[in-house]
Formats: structure tokens, sequence, C-alpha cells
């Protein structure tokens, strides 16, 4: 079964996106956790959502006759059978303004904060990767960011798993990939991405954990 947050908590982190993802086949989700989710997106887009005021430069304001801007991302969804482009709200005046670290990330990974903690801090949860390929000589176009959770009661995610590369990559609970520009301004991803995210996600979760680990290459490794 493809799982989302678990923690009811994270629900309320942001808004969420306005629109049922239609695309998606109710059967592989969580039921309960779905509806819950689409009851809180409508509310909360038809609530408010942010534009850019005139008379006050960069302040961000409401407004009844916008929705709140999303950006598509990569998810590899905890029990999914492959990779799925998905809509992830981006807490700014616009998509164009959107940096990595302004994205709702929590609507799609369990990363489940302490109730008695007053502050979030999302350097916890993200891997970020300015350069790829990581030796290339030439600047890339883009970087990516690669969210992941931290709850020690997520399950190994399998789809990880079974990528090309990643048989012994232990990674507990979902992963979502958004790509910015070299500015940090996030920019969206497409099906025809997914093969060169998966490489790129093999590849640096793969570095990141035996470096973490400092055990040999064919240990298994958990992040």
């Amino acid at each position: 079964m493809c799982t989302f947050a678990s923690d009811d908590t994270d629900l309320h982190f942001a808004p969420l996106f306005p629109v049922e993802p239609a695309y998606m086949d109710m059967n592989t989700v969580q039921t309960r956790q779905f509806s819950r989710l689409i009851h809180d997106a409508k509310f909360h887009a038809k609530a408010s959502t942010y534009r850019r005021s005139p008379s006050s430069g960069h302040k961000l304001t409401a407004t009844q006759n916008m929705r709140v801007p999303t950006v598509e991302c990569m998810f590899f969804g905890n029990g999914c059978d492959s990779a799925f482009v998905v809509p992830v709200p981006v807490v700014c005046a616009s998509i164009d303004e959107g940096r990595y670290f302004d994205v709702a990330f929590r609507f799609w990974v369990n990363a489940s904060n302490n109730r008695t903690q007053t502050s979030f801090s999302v350097d916890r949860y993200m891997i970020h990767v300015p350069q790829y390929p990581v030796n290339s000589t030439v600047p890339a176009e883009y970087q990516y960011t690669i969210f992941v959770s931290r709850s020690p009661t997520d399950p190994d995610n399998d789809l990880i798993k079974s990528l090309h590369g990643g048989k012994d990559i232990r990674v507990g609970g979902s992963v979502l990939v958004v790509r910015s520009t070299r500015d940090g301004y996030v920019r969206p991803v497409f099906e025809d991405d997914r093969y060169f995210i998966e490489t790129m996600l093999v590849e640096i979760l793969t570095t990141r954990l035996r470096s973490n680990c400092g055990g040999p290459a064919d240990k298994q490794m958990a992040l």
C-alpha cells in the first residue's frame, strides 16, 4: 500500500494543494488519511492563499481569489510500485518566488516533530545536491533536494531498494525529490526525468549512507 505522511499533526503544517490528485488510484492510498487530506486541502484552498501586495513590496497577503502555488516533484512512496510526479504546496507568493526550503514536503513525507518542541529544523530532513553528476566539470542547470523521513517507526522503503543499484540502501519512509535552479528557485520535474532522478537518488543516498556508516560498500546502510 502506497502511504503518505502518517502523523495527523503534519496535515496542518502548510496550506495543501487545492484540488484532488485525480490521477491517483484510491486503492493505492490509505482511505482514511486520503479523505482527511482532501478535506483539509479544500478548506485551506477556500480560506486563503497568497499574493504579492502592490503597496507592500514582498509582503505576503491573503486573498480569496487565488490558489496556493504548487510545484511538481518526484515522490518515492513507501509501498508504491513506482515513483510518481506529485504536486507539492509551496509556501510563497508565487511559484516563481518559491525556494526549495519553501516546499511543504511534510505533506508527502512523515517528518514527525516532537510535540514538546516549539521549532522545526528543515535541515534535519533534507539532503541538498547542488551539483549532479557530482564530479562533472560542467555546472549543472539544476540542483536537487532530497527530503526524507526521520521517524524511527517508518519501515524501509522497498521502492528505493528496487531501483538499479539500490538493493543495499535502507531508508525509512517515503522520499520526495525537489528540483530547483542554481539560485534555489523551485522548478517542476516531469515523467521524462524519472530515470535521471532515480540514478541521482541511488548514487547520492549510497554515498551519504556509506559515509555515515563508515562500513564497506556491501554493508546494508540506514539513514
